[in-house]
């Protein structure tokens, strides 16, 4: 039996509007794979840009804290620098140490400070832990009255708090030290 041409036009018509549909919905699922590739563009675009500048953020504030510590350093040669700080000699004859001892340590200070933020504080251990860099560093009185003097030159933070935690478990500074600095602070 052969078809006739009304049942053949009917089957190129159904077969025509099949294809029509799959022409559709192909059309859509491109356009739908079209859109969401411009979207997902735009977010690792956006994402990009976001991390250029936090990026670019961070090495400014990588930078200045170098020059800081940099800076620091040169309290050895000009010791009148710390009254910027308002250090007196009287301090550090407390404290028992000279502007270059505590010129170093306020350096050591600074980068150690540098360090901790580019690891987002994930050395704790390494530095705050007993047997850590600050944890033997902070045994000495000598080291605990200098962060006494120095710690105003520190910005508070999470870095700071971690020293007045270490330097309060051993014991913190001279009596003496403290109370002359708790006078300055009135």
């Amino acid at each position: 039996m052969e078809p006739d041409a009304n049942s053949m036009a009917a089957a190129t018509s159904a077969l025509t509007i099949v294809i029509s549909f799959i022409k559709q919905h192909a059309e859509g699922v491109t356009a739908a794979a079209s859109f969401l590739a411009v979207i997902f563009s735009l977010f690792a675009i956006w994402v990009t840009r976001r991390m250029q500048l936090r990026l670019r953020s961070q090495e400014g504030a990588a930078t200045a804290l170098v020059e800081f510590a940099n800076l620091e350093r040169m309290i050895k040669d000009v010791p009148e620098a710390l009254e910027f700080h308002g250090i007196t000699d009287q301090e550090l004859e407390l404290a028992g140490i000279s502007a270059g001892q505590l010129s170093y340590f306020l350096s050591n200070i600074t980068t150690g400070g540098i360090y901790y933020r580019t690891t987002e504080g994930k050395e704790l251990i390494r530095f705050f832990g007993e047997d850590g860099y600050y944890g033997q560093t902070l045994k000495h009185i000598v080291s605990r009255n200098a962060w006494a003097i120095c710690r105003c030159c520190i910005a508070p933070s999470k870095y700071r708090e971690q020293l007045d935690a270490l330097s309060k478990a051993h014991g913190g500074p001279s009596v003496e030290l403290a109370e002359y600095i708790d006078k300055r602070n009135r």
